[in-house]
């Protein structure tokens, strides 16, 4: 199944594609600050999957920093930390602050999920980042693990090399006469 950020009352929400011309809207995704806790740690059922992975791309994609803010307190511990290659954040305002260094130097770029699995706790995701034209810039997997409340303990985020430009590439023919 196949995600894509799409706006919504709310701000904005995770869509996914069952088939040609059948987007849908998961129940509750627009509305992630209504998770509500549950004695056991998984994530496995499908809303809270949904609700994690929309509001984690939606604070990735969130340039304004209050609105950032309260897309990952829904989502995010107090002491939760983000590992990618070179960086290490822990605690909630260093995850805001780190997301807008990102909007500070890629101005217009968003994140686009490709596809989420999730067992127990753990949830994976693949991404994409398109810059402002919607050329692919760099993919990868973001690994989750989340606490009992359904909000993540622990972040890593691995990139892919060599990202793919969406645009077909045209090939030098040669014809004999």
């Amino acid at each position: 199944m196949s995600y894509r950020l799409e706006p919504s009352r709310a701000g904005s929400a995770l869509t996914s594609e069952r088939g040609p011309g059948r987007p849908s809207v998961a129940a509750g995704v627009a509305d992630a600050l209504n998770i509500e806790p549950r004695s056991d740690s998984a994530v496995t059922c499908a809303s809270d999957v949904d609700l994690l992975v929309s509001a984690y791309c939606s604070a990735w994609n969130e340039p304004d920093p209050q609105r950032r803010l309260r897309h990952l307190q829904s989502i995010w511990r107090e002491d939760a930390s983000f590992d990618s290659v070179g960086v290490h954040v822990r605690g909630l305002r260093e995850m805001s602050a780190h997301i807008g260094a990102f909007h500070a130097d890629c101005d217009g770029w968003r994140f686009v999920v490709v596809e989420v699995t999730a067992h127990g706790r753990h949830v994976h995701l693949s991404w994409k980042l398109l810059d402002p034209t919607g050329r692919e810039r760099l993919a990868g997997h973001d690994v989750g693990a989340c606490a009992a409340d359904r909000r993540f303990d622990s972040v890593v985020s691995f990139w892919r090399t060599g990202a793919t430009d969406p645009a077909p590439r045209r090939r030098a023919t040669s014809s004999s006469a």
